[in-house]
């Protein structure tokens, strides 16, 4: 019978000190205080410390997978740290029921002058196999990560994305129930990540439970339906993935946006200024999200200090997430006059029938010019979510379409 649940983690904090040399002291003075059995208050920050994980709950049971997200420094990798035992508590609780399977970090348990099979085989110990078990599933782990032509070579012979496949496959194999992922899979060619996820849902309807973190919406997207954004340490959304991708991307939208007070360095002399990027809808209402196949109109609010015409846009879009390519262009290039503003504050609006963006997280560069030369303002890293639509294909892109049999 399975348990009711795979963790239970409660009030969960870790603090660090910026200070190497403080660091150390504290460290010692702790580790003294317990061999004397004196208990110190773990709530309580000394100089140079700082929270690393704040007060963070949640629970997992089998079958539930729990994506992490959140920027750099947000605590997430030492949360599973914290997890899996690597480090120590300063405050709270963890309880795990049945065996962790840490993938924390590109080589993890790992001797790069042994061979692929005596790292199999010393990995697999670490997460608690005895050697007849470790016989039993060997075949299986090489033949998942595909390196029996490498499994004799020293391990420092092997790239990046060959440690990636066996540390995956050392942990799959594991019969973990709890397993633990930290960017790993971002590393490797995409027909093995996609052996990943194939095996991840597997396991998961097995009874697994899942955590992953990562910074791609998309990979979050293939292996989890629940979400933990951390700020800061702190928990700033836990509930659906959806939902905190959505707090997410607004948080990271925020930050990266800049203060209408002051020109950006593409338009010094302040001559013209974006203020705001949002979107209306088709009856032109400002919408909290743009939704896949409606209408909608991508609205710039903007500040000229003189009226002004012949202007041209750009706004390109990629999703977030997938490295540079841009997948959408919408310009006025081809338009003989441009377009026009008056002096103080207006819009400029582009208009889109319908919207061809399938759901999803997407991020937008915006340019305003006179000329291929003269560049009034430009806005980088606009962050924005597109809702899906009941009865719509998923996918990058929206396509109307209509099933027939004849």
């Amino acid at each position: 019978m399975r348990p009711e649940r795979v963790l239970r983690v409660e009030g969960v904090s870790k603090k660090f000190c910026r200070h190497a040399g403080l660091s150390m002291a504290y460290g010692s003075v702790d580790a003294l205080g317990e061999v004397l059995g004196l208990r110190r208050s773990g709530a309580r920050l000394r100089g140079r410390e700082f929270w690393a994980v704040r007060d963070v709950s949640f629970e997992l049971s089998p079958g539930e997978s729990l994506g992490v997200m959140g920027s750099n420094g947000s605590g997430k990798t030492t949360l599973l740290k914290l997890i899996s035992g690597l480090i120590k508590l300063d405050a709270g609780r963890v309880e795990v029921r049945g065996r962790v399977a840490p993938l924390l970090a590109l080589g993890a348990g790992f001797h790069p002058l042994l061979t692929g099979r005596e790292n199999v085989a010393l990995n697999l110990s670490l997460l608690g196999l005895a050697r007849a078990e470790i016989r039993k599933v060997f075949d299986a782990v090489v033949d998942f990560a595909e390196l029996w032509e490498a499994v004799d070579a020293p391990l420092r012979t092997y790239s990046s994305g060959m440690q990636a496949r066996l540390g995956f496959a050392c942990s799959v194999f594991s019969r973990p129930d709890l397993l633990l992922i930290d960017e790993t899979l971002a590393v490797g060619d995409m027909k093995f990540r996609l052996k990943c996820y194939r095996k991840l849902d597997e396991m998961l309807k097995g009874g697994l439970a899942l955590m992953f973190v990562s910074h791609n919406p998309w990979a979050l997207g293939a292996a989890c339906e629940r979400g933990l954004y951390l700020r800061a340490g702190r928990m700033g959304s836990l509930g659906s993935l959806e939902e905190a991708l959505g707090r997410y991307e607004q948080a990271l939208a925020m930050e990266g946006a800049e203060s209408p007070e002051a020109p950006s360095a593409a338009s010094a002399d302040g001559v013209l200024r974006i203020l705001e990027v949002y979107f209306r809808g088709g009856d032109g209402n400002i919408l909290d999200l743009p939704t896949t196949g409606e209408p909608v109109m991508l609205c710039l609010k903007v500040h000229s200090a003189k009226a002004l015409s012949g202007l041209r846009v750009t706004a390109v879009v990629r999703e977030s997430g997938w490295g540079e390519g841009w997948m959408l262009r919408l310009h006025n290039m081809d338009a003989s006059e441009g377009l026009a503003v008056r002096e103080g504050v207006g819009e400029l609006r582009c208009r889109l029938p319908v919207l061809n963006l399938g759901p999803g997280h997407y991020q937008m560069k915006i340019n305003i010019r006179e000329s291929r030369l003269l560049s009034y303002d430009a806005r980088d890293g606009v962050r924005f979510r597109v809702a899906p639509r009941d009865g719509l294909t998923r996918g990058s892109l929206f396509q109307p379409h209509l099933w027939e049999s004849s």
